[in-house]
């Protein structure tokens, strides 16, 4: 194949491409075209179809020197800052690249991408209009992070996505549903949340315990016969109706939200109460627009072991007086 023969044949992702690179006599022949494939998007179908990057990585490993190859795409990659639907395709293209040298242990190509993944995630934070294109990176470098980097990745990930969600109110966790839902289904919760309770807001831990913890199984249980039978229902029914305001954003009138966690607190002082799910109590704490009720949940949960360290600093600064001396009460067992 001629040069241009050879770089028609490699946007349209051919493999006489990676046949004409086995002989060795054609490699020098071939490298400049490749460098300018490797630098410029050569796919405009990357909704339909994998972008050319993953190709691209197969043929720079016929050469000895791919790190060539890699340096000069790094070079390019740190100047993509802005993303426009242009250049989303070549960001795309480029990552999918530098994420196959990355799973060799390239350092260079590692570096590059995590850098890369901190540069959005500052824009996010602050940006004050729109920028899909930066989000969709975002959200697809974290997918990325958590496939090649599995737990400690997507911890990565969350915190990111956790500190923007804090910072630009512009965005919520809903907007990043893809990448946070894939960790869950990927990582067992106990391990997400036991980790959460020390690098993230409180928030964030929540996303994840009143949305997935226990209250689907409690539901999920078979009805009591016997005295038993009442208290579930009244617990089947505070579960709906926390359910209900979850969905709705909590934008239901702060008597509604109050009529609830009265409900809750009232089933944790019924003599059967471990039965009662401990995500209901979370539930109170964050959405109670009383601090008397606030306070009797803090000490419900304190007998669960519920109160992480980041709940107890904020819990000493509470308004409530009851609040705060418990938790100086017990703040030697809280703040080990």
């Amino acid at each position: 194949m001629t040069e241009i023969e050879f770089e028609i044949a490699l946007r349209k992702g051919l493999g006489r491409c990676v046949l004409a690179l086995n002989n060795k006599a054609d490699l020098n022949r071939y490298k400049k075209v490749l460098l300018k494939c490797c630098t410029h998007n050569i796919s405009e179908y990357i909704d339909l179809e994998k972008s050319r990057g993953e190709f691209l990585y197969r043929l720079v490993k016929k050469y000895e020197q791919d790190n060539y190859f890699v340096e000069q795409v790094v070079s390019a990659y740190k100047k993509i800052n802005r993303l426009t639907k242009i250049k989303y395709n070549l960001f795309v293209q480029m990552t999918d690249f530098l994420w196959c040298f990355a799973e060799e242990k390239n350092t260079v190509a590692r570096e590059a991408l995590y850098e890369k993944f901190s540069v959005f995630s500052n824009i996010l934070r602050t940006c004050q209009k729109t920028v899909l294109e930066t989000k969709n990176a975002f959200e697809m470098m974290g997918l990325k992070i958590l496939e090649n980097d599995g737990f400690p990745g997507f911890i990565k990930v969350v915190v990111a996505i956790d500190d923007i969600c804090r910072c630009n109110e512009k965005f919520s966790f809903s907007d990043f549903a893809e990448v946070l839902e894939a960790g869950r289904m990927k990582f067992r919760i106990s391990m997400i949340l036991q980790e959460l309770s020390e690098c993230a807001s409180r928030k964030m831990y929540n996303y994840f315990y009143i949305s997935y913890r226990k209250r689907t199984s409690f539901l999920n249980k078979p009805v009591p016969q016997g005295e038993d039978r009442e208290l579930f229902i009244q617990i089947s029914d505070v579960c709906n109706e926390t359910d209900y305001l979850i969905e709705q954003g909590m934008t239901m009138p702060d008597p509604e939200v109050f009529s609830v966690c009265r409900r809750i607190v009232a089933l944790n002082e019924e003599a059967k109460r471990r039965s009662v799910p401990r995500d209901l109590l979370v539930f109170a704490y964050e959405n109670s627009p009383s601090s008397h009720l606030r306070a009797r949940v803090v000490q419900y949960m304190g007998k669960k072991r519920m109160i992480t360290k980041e709940m107890a600093i904020e819990c000493l600064n509470d308004c409530n007086e009851e609040i705060v001396k418990y938790i100086r009460q017990h703040q030697n067992h809280l703040f080990k």
